[in-house]
């Protein structure tokens, strides 16, 4: 059994586990990119499609010493990748105390502890904060009636620089419409959408050029 796997073409998913008993078996290119989990009880190493896909679009989308925002970290992997795909910030935040654990442990596990930024609380609450907002990339794995309202409520586009990019998944394919309807509706463009073999879907929008707050 294939106890580690590759998602994109750099990212190398390693359960902490066997990282920690076979790190001698691993086989890794130069241009490979490891990222070390714990499974952290509820929280799992990435299998989903979902995780597939928003990790796929991140190495796809992320430029070095991009501002990402990761909504609802879970168990950090998008954060994780996001920081050791280069990116120059990486804010993570969720409601649940133990994604908040879980992203701390698996930061320190993959020696970035002082590239990610963690943060309990809504995005409600980040938003309401002094300091504006401004990411490149806003990535949310999340669900689509978690989704809609908070592009219904300008939150998401408010929150992206000029020409910033959202990735979205956690979306039946069903419900993509949907979603893409609401992105239009808050001044972003749909660019890509994705749609796995199980029928989850993952979209992405960018801000206008001079903010799609404006």
């Amino acid at each position: 059994m294939d106890y580690t796997y590759r998602i994109g073409k750099r990212l190398h998913i390693i359960p902490a586990w066997y990282h920690k008993s076979y790190a001698h078996e691993l086989t890794l290119l130069p241009s490979d990119i490891p990222v070390v989990l714990d499974r952290n009880g509820s929280f799992g190493t990435g299998s989903h499609a979902t995780t597939r896909m928003c990790l796929t679009l991140l190495e796809t989308c992320l430029k070095p010493g991009d501002r990402v925002l990761d909504l609802g970290c879970g168990s950090g992997i998008l954060s994780i990748a996001a920081a050791k795909l280069g990116a120059g910030r990486v804010l993570a935040v969720d409601i649940d105390p133990e994604a908040e654990r879980a992203t701390r442990e698996n930061a320190a596990l993959n020696g970035i502890s002082d590239k990610i930024e963690l943060r309990l609380g809504s995005f409600q609450q980040l938003a309401a904060g002094s300091q504006p907002l401004a990411f490149n990339i806003i990535i949310a794995n999340l669900f689509a009636y978690v989704l809609i309202p908070l592009l219904d409520e300008g939150l998401l586009a408010k929150a992206l620089a000029p020409n910033g990019l959202l990735i979205l998944s956690g979306i039946l394919a069903w419900q993509a419409e949907s979603v893409a309807a609401a992105l239009g509706d808050a001044g972003l463009t749909l660019i890509e959408q994705q749609v796995s073999d199980n029928g989850w879907a993952a979209l992405v929008a960018r801000a206008e050029q001079e903010g799609a707050a404006d």
